[in-house]
């Protein structure tokens, strides 16, 4: 990217982490063992086949390829397909369609014990997190635990376990056979790694959603929850070197008291962040000085961010939140045809079987988020309800929750921002 907001400083190829893989568990200790709880209490039986997890649609792709990997390197192991005395030509197009069958039929009739299965689910969630949350600190560990070069076999065979982010596979195969050297070593997959990367940052704001959907779908499957902590949003950027990101991701944390984020609320963020502190919602204030410094603060929304680094002298007042003015939401021929009570009435027409973002608002709080969001327009409201109430899906909801912020500049971790948020991520909820 030309500016900084967004740099990945990936270059060298080293990921920068000052912690290892193996501190995911004590950070997400909690998540980690309820991930893997949800697959285990899948079966009861004292045995479960590989045949019937590959079949069963509740878990997580990545877990069924993860356990077809974990037969496959048991048969590895058994020396099944091998010729130990060399006197079998293995080369044979027969002998290889023959040995493939064989290897078939062993996996679709290997049976994992119920404790094995337990290990094998606790096992899983601990890659997973490490690899959804710090994927390039993850994939170098399993590419090169055993040397400084891999083949193309290993790959493939390796990147199995690259569902979330496939783009690393494609990219590390392309390498191989466009080298012609069939083979790639560590200081090539770094190189090739950070342009993955940097291709990454540079789309965002744009593919933010996109980019870091696999974050929220981990902590979805392992507690439910619709926002993810702050602490794997962090690791996840400092992974790809993106230090001005990471740097607005802690800020926010420290100045909001963030615990954790919704889509939303990060969407925001990164618009922020990438896009710097004259875009739109941002704007940089001087709100005080000491005699050795002078304190400059960012401000995000309606709230205030301090520059990384910076000390604010304790007789500086807090600066004084200003409401934003609010843009009304641009409104379809179609809709303003419509007059309140017809936008109503197909509502609860159409959707009688989901219950109204506005169900989910209380009255005082209602009224508030008219004031606070649309400027007390209660027309512009409607129609936004509306339009949340006809999205097919909780992303679709969720960019226009973006749009209406981002128009009418408002804070997302204002009172009723988040009010707002919430109502639209129960309304979500409910229709699961």
């Amino acid at each position: 990217m030309s500016n900084n907001k967004g740099t990945c400083d990936c270059a060298s190829g080293s990921s920068g982490l000052d912690m290892d893989n193996g501190q995911m568990e004590k950070l997400f200790e909690k998540e980690i063992t309820e991930y893997a709880s949800n697959i285990a209490r899948a079966y009861t039986s004292d045995f479960v086949p590989l045949s019937t997890i590959q079949l069963e649609a509740g878990l997580p792709e990545g877990f069924r390829k993860y356990a077809e990997a974990e037969v496959d390197e048991m048969l590895d192991y058994e020396g099944i397909g091998e010729s130990k005395t060399g006197k079998i030509d293995m080369s044979l197009p027969e002998v290889q369609t023959l040995f493939k069958e064989i290897r078939q039929l062993l996996k679709k009739s290997y049976r994992f014990s119920r404790d094995e299965f337990a290990r094998l689910s606790n096992s899983y969630s601990s890659f997973l997190f490490d690899y959804i949350i710090m994927p390039r600190a993850t994939i170098e560990k399993l590419l090169f635990k055993s040397g400084s070069e891999v083949d193309k076999f290993t790959v493939e065979r390796a990147s199995r376990l690259f569902v979330a982010y496939s783009y690393y596979q494609r990219a590390i195969l392309e390498y191989i056979d466009f080298s012609g050297k069939g083979v790639i070593d560590k200081e090539s997959w770094k190189k090739v790694h950070s342009r993955v990367d940097e291709h990454l940052i540079s789309t965002l704001p744009s593919k933010g959603s996109t980019l870091t959907a696999a974050l929220f779908d981990l902590f979805k499957f392992a507690s439910g929850a619709e926002k993810i902590p702050v602490e794997a949003v962090t690791l996840f950027f400092k992974d790809k070197q993106a230090s001005e990101i990471v740097g607005w991701i802690e800020s926010a944390k420290e100045v909001k008291n963030l615990k954790s984020v919704d889509p939303i609320t990060l969407s925001v963020m990164l618009e922020a962040a990438v896009k710097g502190p004259d875009h739109g919602m941002i704007s940089s204030k001087t709100i005080g000085t000491s005699k050795d410094s002078t304190v400059t603060q960012e401000r995000f929304g309606m709230g205030v961010i301090p520059r990384r680094g910076a000390t604010i002298p304790a007789e500086v007042e807090p600066v004084k939140e200003v409401e934003a003015a609010v843009v009304p939401i641009a409104q379809p021929e179609s809709v303003k045809a419509r007059t309140e009570s017809g936008i109503m009435a197909q509502h609860s027409t159409s959707m009688q079987s989901t219950p109204s973002v506005k169900s989910f608002l209380s009255d005082k709080v209602e009224i508030k988020v008219v004031k606070k969001i649309f400027g007390g327009s209660r027309s512009s409201y409607q129609v936004a309800i509306h339009r949340l109430d006809e999205s097919p899906d909780w992303q679709t909801a969720s960019r226009i929750v973006e749009e209406i912020f981002m128009q009418s500049e408002i804070d997302p971790f204002s009172k009723y921002a988040v009010a707002f948020t919430d109502a639209v991520n129960a309304r979500f909820s409910k229709r699961k």
